[in-house]
């Protein structure tokens, strides 16, 4: 049955070239950023830091929860880690999937030297390692992948994308949970998940690459230990043999699950190197961050991303930070990760929430929270301002106390004939030049000798004086 499949020579997963120009990273930064670049350029390390557990004393932990509070755009690269919560095992760990093959299956024992040889493209050459591989694949797929429901991290990141916050997320898992939890392609958006080692949840062939949904008779006959024909090549056989033409010869393609096995060619390899490309070069925003969850990078094809994605990032003002149980090399990768948080990833989401929840409010209510905060401010603002104005007038009315009159100030009792009668006073004494001296003298000599009389009488002194001094003067004259 798989006597005459070609194997192709081994090549990476995935083939990701270098960015052609960097030319683009003389972009002007964004002014609506709230924190600023020396801020994230003095958390930049020459060498790989690890973060112990999530101590609330430490200070770069906290530094790093209040940029990921304040970051505008994050990167996501995910691995098996993240789904552990789930019940569905990693791949390297004591109880990951390759010690778990050698315990269901002892009599590979002496075919195989470790469970990761029978997820190579080499398997196909060997119809024992074909038969585990399908009860292998039938199991899982029945007892943990349709099974599984999203985690916290997968949630995360779903609200990454929900405040409008994601760049792109980059997965290794082929669980599918991405999608479960929402995070999905939407309208006028491009792609947020990119799958990079397929999907378990459909099937594939492995000739036309046509893609097929599970079925009851597929999972027998995985169950069995048997790949299914593949019913596009049936067909395409059959037509031609219909149409009296000659049937292709090793056209008898057969269904694997969606996945990319060690050493065989993406289907969509090409598609995804662009959408990385394009990434590199165009989408990576000035101060973003590069979170790294649940991955150990053992994958060379993931290696060179996240190299790749480092360099770019770095250069942009950013930071890279894996989130993961077990320790990287630190020789390795000490020029591309700044830090790493030595926990549990669902661990850390909920650390996060306990230090930042209005990170994780949604769109909704952080547009209310930050209404309700501007109203807040614009209040405090028209309190400033009234006392401000209330203070200034204080003061204008202290100035005016302290400050003499340049003119009488007329009493309450005077009436309207009285302050006119002062005015003529005035303005007679002004007409008479030398002789209001004299009139003068005379009023402060009557004031001295007669303090108790008022202002009424005074007035009509000096106004007797003025009429019988201008008599005399007339008299004079004749």
């Amino acid at each position: 049955m798989y006597k005459n499949v070609k194997i192709e020579s081994i090549k990476h997963i995935i083939r990701i070239p270098a960015p052609k120009s960097i030319s683009f990273l003389k972009r002007k930064s964004s002014s609506n950023l709230r924190f600023s670049q020396a801020e994230l350029s003095n958390l930049q390390t020459e060498k790989l830091q690890y973060i112990e557990g999530l101590n609330d004393e430490d200070e770069i932990l906290l530094k790093l929860t209040n940029l990921i509070n304040k970051c505008k755009s994050f990167t996501v690269l995910t691995g098996a880690g993240i789904s552990i919560k789930s019940g569905i095992p990693d791949f390297r760990s004591i109880d990951g999937l390759y010690n778990l093959i050698k315990l269901q299956y002892p009599e590979l024992k002496n075919s195989i030297q470790s469970g990761k040889e029978l997820f190579d493209i080499s398997l196909f050459r060997d119809s024992l390692k074909i038969e585990f591989f399908a009860k292998f694949i039938e199991n899982f797929y029945n007892n943990y992948i349709r099974c599984a429901k999203p985690t916290q991290t997968h949630y995360f990141i779903k609200h990454l994308q929900d405040r409008n916050k994601l760049m792109r997320c980059y997965t290794q898992n082929i669980d599918g949970l991405e999608e479960m939890s929402g995070l999905i392609k939407k309208a006028n958006e491009h792609e947020p998940v990119i799958q990079l080692h397929g999907d378990i949840n459909n099937l594939q062939c492995i000739k036309c690459f046509q893609e097929f949904e599970w079925t009851r008779y597929y999972l027998r006959m995985f169950s069995e230990g048997k790949l299914p024909n593949c019913p596009n090549c049936i067909d395409y056989n059959e037509s031609r043999k219909k149409l009296g033409k000659r049937i292709i010869k090793n056209f008898d393609g057969f269904l694997k699950p969606n996945i990319i096995l060690y050493g065989e060619n993406h289907s969509k390899g090409e598609k995804i190197s662009n959408i990385i490309n394009h990434d590199l070069m165009k989408n990576i925003r000035k101060n973003s961050l590069f979170l790294i969850m649940g991955t150990s990078l053992k994958v060379d094809g993931i290696i060179r991303l996240v190299k790749n994605f480092s360099s770019i990032i770095h250069k942009q003002n950013g930071l890279i930070i894996l989130v993961n149980k077990t320790k990287v090399s630190e020789s390795i990768w000490s020029k591309y990760i700044d830090y790493q948080i030595v926990t549990e990833c669902d661990e850390f989401v909920e650390y996060l929430k306990a230090k930042i929840p209005d990170f994780f409010m949604s769109q909704n209510q952080s547009e209310k929270l930050k209404k309700l905060r501007k109203e807040k401010s614009d209040l405090r603002k028209l309190q400033r301002e009234k006392k401000k104005q209330e203070t200034e007038q204080n003061e204008v009315k202290v100035n005016i106390l302290n400050t003499p009159p340049s003119t009488p100030i007329i009493s309450q009792d005077e009436t309207e004939v009285d302050l006119i009668r002062k005015r003529v006073c005035e303005t007679e004494l002004e007409g008479l030049g030398l002789k209001m001296q004299k009139f003068d003298d005379n009023s402060n000599d009557n004031d001295n000798d007669s303090t108790d009389t008022n202002t009424d009488s005074n007035t009509d002194n000096i106004i007797d004086n003025i009429i019988d001094n201008n008599n005399n003067n007339n008299n004079n004259n004749n």
